[in-house]
């Protein structure tokens, strides 16, 4: 059972965009670009929102684009309580969508549940800036097992 805020909207394609939390300003340059490349041709970008919204998935985000959240808590929970404005755009404009029921904390084995399940729903998966250990490259493991393409941007080594 998935729980849902916001418009799910039909579709054929949609990208999960993810990567760095600590980003580039030429990452979340890309990040953007490709958001309102996406967005002028109607297709859905699928984000995380939650601890790491405040790198790549923040970028991701386009006012004229139709963009579906996962979090790693109840869709009722905003975490973290300073992206309660990026929280309500998406809400407004988009859905918020959690595989746990409203009033769940997150936790942090939710967060990597949270990328299998955003997998599941693409069609592409983009890596932007991901370290060697980082948890986004989870997402792409998740898209390749599905036999999905996940594609990397640019990486870049964290030690």
């Amino acid at each position: 059972m998935l729980y849902y805020i916001g418009e799910l909207r039909s579709f054929e394609e949609a990208v999960a965009v993810v990567g760095a939390r600590r980003c580039t300003a030429y990452g979340k340059n890309v990040t953007k670009a490709l958001a309102s490349e996406l967005a002028t041709n109607k297709i859905p970008v699928l984000s995380g929102l939650g601890g790491l919204a405040k790198g790549i998935e923040t970028a991701c985000l386009n006012e004229n684009g139709y963009t579906i959240a996962f979090v790693a808590s109840g869709v009722n929970v905003c975490y973290p309580k300073e992206h309660r404005s990026l929280y309500e755009q998406i809400k407004a404009t988009g859905a918020i969508i959690s595989k746990y029921p409203p009033r769940i904390p997150p936790k942090p084995k939710y967060f990597l549940d949270r990328y299998g399940l955003m997998s599941a729903f693409a069609t592409k998966v983009v890596i932007v800036e991901a370290g060697e250990r980082s948890v986004s490259l989870s997402t792409a493991e998740f898209a390749n097992k599905q036999g999905k393409n996940s594609l990397p941007f640019s990486t870049r080594s964290t030690r």
